[in-house]
Protein backbone atom coordinates (compact mmCIF):
# COMPACT_ATOMS: atom_id res chain seq x y z
CA UNK A 1 0.00 0.00 0.00
CA UNK A 2 2.86 2.37 0.79
CA UNK A 3 4.33 1.82 -2.66
CA UNK A 4 0.96 2.37 -4.35
CA UNK A 5 0.61 5.74 -2.64
CA UNK A 6 4.21 6.60 -3.48
CA UNK A 7 3.68 5.85 -7.18
CA UNK A 8 0.46 7.87 -7.18
CA UNK A 9 2.32 10.82 -5.63
CA UNK A 10 4.86 10.67 -8.45
CA UNK A 11 2.02 11.19 -10.92
CA UNK A 12 0.17 13.85 -8.91
CA UNK A 13 2.67 16.29 -7.46
CA UNK A 14 0.10 17.81 -5.10
CA UNK A 15 0.27 14.49 -3.21
CA UNK A 16 4.06 14.43 -2.96
CA UNK A 17 4.22 16.09 0.45
CA UNK A 18 1.89 13.39 1.81
CA UNK A 19 4.12 10.65 0.43
CA UNK A 20 7.14 12.26 2.06
CA UNK A 21 5.35 12.42 5.40
CA UNK A 22 4.26 8.79 5.03
CA UNK A 23 7.84 7.67 4.36
CA UNK A 24 8.98 9.64 7.39
CA UNK A 25 6.75 7.42 9.51
CA UNK A 26 7.80 4.26 7.65
CA UNK A 27 11.47 5.05 8.17
CA UNK A 28 10.96 5.16 11.93
CA UNK A 29 10.48 1.39 11.80
CA UNK A 30 13.58 0.59 9.72
CA UNK A 31 15.80 -0.04 12.77
CA UNK A 32 13.28 -2.60 14.06
CA UNK A 33 12.63 -4.49 10.82
CA UNK A 34 15.27 -7.22 11.17
CA UNK A 35 14.30 -8.05 14.76
CA UNK A 36 10.60 -8.02 13.85
CA UNK A 37 11.24 -10.38 10.92
CA UNK A 38 13.10 -12.77 13.23
CA UNK A 39 10.31 -12.66 15.81
CA UNK A 40 7.76 -13.30 13.04
CA UNK A 41 9.76 -16.34 11.92
CA UNK A 42 9.86 -17.73 15.46
CA UNK A 43 6.13 -17.18 15.95
CA UNK A 44 4.94 -18.50 12.56
CA UNK A 45 7.72 -20.62 11.13
CA UNK A 46 7.75 -18.47 7.97
CA UNK A 47 10.89 -16.56 7.06
CA UNK A 48 10.63 -12.93 5.96
CA UNK A 49 13.38 -11.56 3.75
CA UNK A 50 14.65 -8.15 4.84
CA UNK A 51 17.25 -6.78 2.43
CA UNK A 52 19.18 -3.54 2.86
CA UNK A 53 17.49 -2.00 -0.17
CA UNK A 54 14.13 -2.55 1.55
CA UNK A 55 15.26 -0.31 4.39
CA UNK A 56 15.60 2.96 2.53
CA UNK A 57 13.42 5.77 1.32
CA UNK A 58 12.80 5.79 -2.46
CA UNK A 59 15.10 8.09 -4.37
CA UNK A 60 12.39 10.43 -5.70
CA UNK A 61 10.96 10.92 -2.23
CA UNK A 62 14.36 11.32 -0.58
CA UNK A 63 15.40 14.33 -2.70
CA UNK A 64 13.77 16.85 -0.34
CA UNK A 65 13.39 14.42 2.50
CA UNK A 66 15.62 16.63 4.62
CA UNK A 67 12.49 18.59 5.58
CA UNK A 68 11.24 15.68 7.65
CA UNK A 69 14.63 14.86 9.11
CA UNK A 70 15.43 18.46 10.00
CA UNK A 71 12.52 18.51 12.41
CA UNK A 72 14.05 15.46 14.17
CA UNK A 73 10.61 13.89 14.57
CA UNK A 74 7.77 13.12 12.26
CA UNK A 75 4.41 14.65 12.89
CA UNK A 76 2.39 12.34 15.13
CA UNK A 77 -0.25 10.14 13.56
CA UNK A 78 -3.73 11.66 13.86
CA UNK A 79 -6.05 9.74 16.17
Amino acid sequence: MVWAHTRRAEQRLELLYLAKEMWCHVERGFPHAVVAAFEFQIATGHKLIVRDDFLQVPQGIAMSYWLCRSSQNCAPFPK
